[in-house]
């Protein structure tokens, strides 16, 4: 006859076992019973010396931290071009919106989004729809494209525009959009063909970007509401601050890297240069009377 080892638990108390209901299956291992204090099972650091946990944590605070490199999202979104803001020149009216803007556009300036305009801005709108109603449609018309920092919502940036004008005025927004495109992937191709090169640095920290000047020409007539709308609309954009692009003063860069970093450079100016023209905002002829 063999006799069966009882283990005993506190107070000379027989132990039992965990019984699992009948047809269950074992799926993990189970955690052995603890029948006093002692080191727990989710902390392995108890059940080491205390003497060698302090070595452990001693070298642990000696090791250097891991250096964390920026994304190239990050880098792009805290250059200086990155944070230009629309400067609003010239005789602006709250009645009329804005005579002339100035912006500089740096690679992240298309950032998207929906139409943010208030359709009864500028305030004279109101005016020149009752005028003219019937016989002409007017857009409350960004003068800085919502995608690229312009504010629908502040008469400053706002100006009268017929319909036709503001289809007009997309066509050349497209284009600086196309420009701000190239901008970002020539940043970006820079970054990634020489990125600790001086001379990048200094380029990017220089601002090089895309000068816009938009301005209002012109009105209607002397009384209002059409001392209110303008003639025409000018947009000029050019690329600033390139001058100290020297591929060829760049260490690293192979000849082909460089052919085509000064590819993607002309394209930039290529639609820049078509953003550049005067828009007609033509006031209805005689026959509309």
């Amino acid at each position: 006859m063999t006799l069966r080892k009882v283990r005993k638990g506190p107070a000379g108390q027989n132990y039992q076992p965990p019984v699992r209901p009948p047809g269950s299956r074992k799926t993990e291992r189970e955690a052995p019973v603890s029948f006093g204090p002692g080191p727990s099972q989710a902390d392995p650091d108890e059940r080491v010396p205390k003497r060698r946990r302090l070595e452990a944590n001693s070298e642990h605070d000696a090791t250097a931290p891991r250096v964390h490199r920026p994304s190239l999202e990050h880098w792009l979104d805290n250059l200086a071009v990155s944070k230009e803001l629309p400067d609003y020149t010239g005789k602006s009216d709250p009645a009329a919106g804005s005579a002339e803007i100035e912006v500089i556009l740096g690679p992240k300036s298309d950032r998207g989004g929906a139409n943010d305009a208030n359709p009864r801005l500028p305030s004279g709108i109101t005016s020149a729809r009752n005028t003219y109603e019937g016989k002409c449609k007017f857009i409350a018309g960004h003068m800085l494209n919502s995608d690229l920092g312009g504010d629908g919502k502040d008469w400053k940036n706002m100006t009268i525009l017929t319909s036709q004008a503001n289809a007009d005025m997309r066509g050349y927004e497209a284009n600086l959009k196309k420009a701000v495109y190239y901008l970002n992937q020539l940043y970006k191709a820079l970054l990634k063909a020489a990125p600790d090169n001086k001379a990048l640095k200094t380029w990017s920290d220089s601002g090089c970007g895309i000068q816009v000047t938009v301005k209002t020409v012109g009105q209607w007539g002397r009384e209002p509401p059409d001392s209110y709308i303008c003639k025409h609309v000018v947009m000029k954009a050019k690329v600033v601050k390139d001058k100290g692009l020297n591929f060829s003063g760049m260490s690293g860069l192979d000849n082909g890297t460089r052919e085509d970093l000064k590819g993607v450079l002309a394209l930039v100016k290529l639609y820049a240069a078509q953003a550049t023209g005067s828009i007609p905002n033509s006031k209805p002829g005689p026959a509309w009377r």
